[in-house]
């Protein structure tokens, strides 16, 4: 019976350590799937960490990226308005800004349509507004605040140039009225000077017949005394040689009388013409009719004009027309033009719709002018495709005039020979020979009229220009003998002969004191 619980105590020993490896094995294998879950989900949460930190990483370098473009923009904004960058900062800009015009654009940006964009804003403000800003410059040549100035300094010289024209208009009402005035006197002593004329043209006749029947009467008194007188013959004889001779005299005298009387008559006929094709056909005195028919074949010119010389553009007001001549053209300022229309012929119509000046050339065949006269502003005013025509203007040759005469430019009676030959070297226009009335005690011929001499410009005499010589009778003759060995000189060379009006006419200057008289349509000389 011992031996028996011996045995049950031995066999419940060896179960008891069993169990206890059993327990500890299940909590190893436990400790091992927690270990391996929990290291499982340590690296996930370092994974995704990274991930995160690289997506923060990535958008700070596009946010930067970003600042940086809009902080150059706004640098290049301020820029053209002109506050420049300094130092470094305009070098860097500098760089910033040949790297916008390269195509396509080579600055940074997170967009690259925002850089496209970028680049064709500063385009346009070259092309709208002169803005220029050339690679490698730190700045544009003319800022926002430089068109602004230019624009106030425009606006301000308009309003200067307003005021001008209006108190031109009122002196150029002034001196139409002056010279309507001198005009009637002018008729008023041509009338009576040409009552006195017919006068004495009568009296003349009348003496001259009182003489013819004198003498008549003396002749019968001598032949009655020879029939009388037959005994005495000899001394009839002398005394009918004598009385011959008288009436042979009294006869040349006759003669003469009535060959003056004939000239006396033709003179009256001819002025009577003249005055009558005066006021019938031109409405003018005798000096502009003659001159009319001088400059009749000065303007044979425009009849065969054939150069492609017009009007590209007119602005909305009608006041500021563009021209197709520019700089290679050798056109400059203050050229001037008269303006024609062009007929169905292809050819320029004589009639002057107006007259320009080049006052500023924008191209190589473009340049602004302004309207120095409009002769009907409303029912033919200057249009686009209208010609220019200058007669002595020529690019590609240059032309020779000569002055014969004083110059009075503005219709007020005084010399202003000076300012024309400025005028003329303002065209491109030699000056081969005028007339110098100040620098010697007698006037002296500068210069030659030859072959090569294009016009022969005859403007006023010592009288017309109220000349402070006028009155010198010795300095009047020689004056009058040069004027007419110039115009003698002329007529050998074939140079063509033109008045002083008619050449302003055909150069298309009008004076520019002479304004217009009434809105849209400027003063005729």
């Amino acid at each position: 019976m011992a031996k028996k619980r011996t045995s049950s105590s031995g066999s419940g020993g060896g179960g008891g350590s069993n169990l206890g490896l059993i327990m500890t094995l299940v909590f190893f294998i436990l400790a091992t799937v927690v270990l391996g879950v929990t290291t499982y989900m340590g690296f996930t949460e370092v994974e995704k960490e990274k991930a995160e930190k690289k997506k923060a990483t990535d958008e700070k370098s596009v946010a930067d990226k970003e600042r940086d473009f809009w902080r150059v923009q706004a640098q290049m904004y301020r820029t053209v308005m002109g506050q420049p960058m300094k130092g470094v900062e305009a070098k860097d800009l500098a760089t910033h800004h040949d790297n916008l015009l390269k195509d396509p654009p080579a600055l940074a940006s997170p967009k690259p349509e925002d850089a496209k964009e970028l680049k064709d804003y500063f385009e346009s403000l070259e092309k709208q507004y002169g803005v220029v800003w050339k690679s490698g410059e730190l700045a544009p040549e003319k800022s926002f605040d430089k068109v602004i100035a230019d624009l106030q300094k425009d606006r301000k010289d308009l309003i200067e140039r307003a005021n001008q024209l209006s108190e031109g208009q009122k002196t150029a009402i002034k001196n139409l009225k002056d010279k309507q005035k001198e005009l009637d006197d002018a008729k008023a002593t041509h009338d009576a000077q040409l009552v006195q004329l017919q006068k004495k043209a009568t009296a003349d006749r009348k003496s001259d017949r009182d003489e013819i029947g004198r003498l008549q009467g003396m002749l019968n008194t001598v032949n009655k005394d020879l029939n009388n007188q037959r005994d005495a013959r000899a001394t009839a004889e002398k005394d009918r040689d004598k009385l011959s001779g008288q009436v042979k005299t009294a006869r040349n005298k006759e003669s003469d009388a009535r060959k003056k009387l004939k000239d006396v008559i033709d003179d009256r006929d001819n002025l009577n013409d003249e005055v009558r094709k005066l006021y019938e056909v031109t409405g003018k005195d005798r000096d502009a009719v003659r001159a009319t028919a001088m400059d009749e074949k000065a303007m044979e010119k425009l009849k065969t004009w054939n150069r492609n010389w017009q009007i590209v553009r007119v602005d909305r007001q009608g006041k500021m027309p563009y021209i197709n001549l520019g700089s290679e053209d050798q056109v400059s300022n203050q050229v001037t033009f008269s303006v024609h229309a062009v007929g169905a012929d292809g050819k320029l119509k004589p009639a002057v719709k107006g007259t320009l000046e080049v006052v500023k050339v924008l191209g190589p065949h473009l340049s602004r002018a302004r309207l120095t006269s409009v002769k009907d502003a409303k029912t033919d005013p200057i249009m686009k495709g209208d010609h220019l025509f200058n007669a002595t203007w020529d690019p590609r040759h240059q032309k020779r005039v000569a002055i014969c005469g004083l110059v009075d430019l503005g219709g007020e009676g005084l010399d202003n020979a000076e300012d024309f030959r400025r005028l003329l070297h303002r065209q491109k226009v030699l000056v081969s020979a005028y007339i110098d009335t100040k620098s010697g005690k007698t006037p002296e011929l500068k210069g030659a009229v030859t072959s090569k001499t294009d016009y022969l410009i005859v403007g006023d005499t010592l009288e017309g220009a109220n000349h402070d010589k006028a009155r010198d009778k010795e300095f009047s003759k020689q004056f009058k003998k040069l004027m007419d060995d110039m115009r003698d000189k002329a007529r050998a060379n074939g140079v063509t002969i033109v008045s002083l009006k008619r050449y302003l006419d055909m150069i298309g200057y009008r004076p520019t004191k002479v304004t217009s008289t009434k809105e849209g349509a400027f003063g005729d000389r």
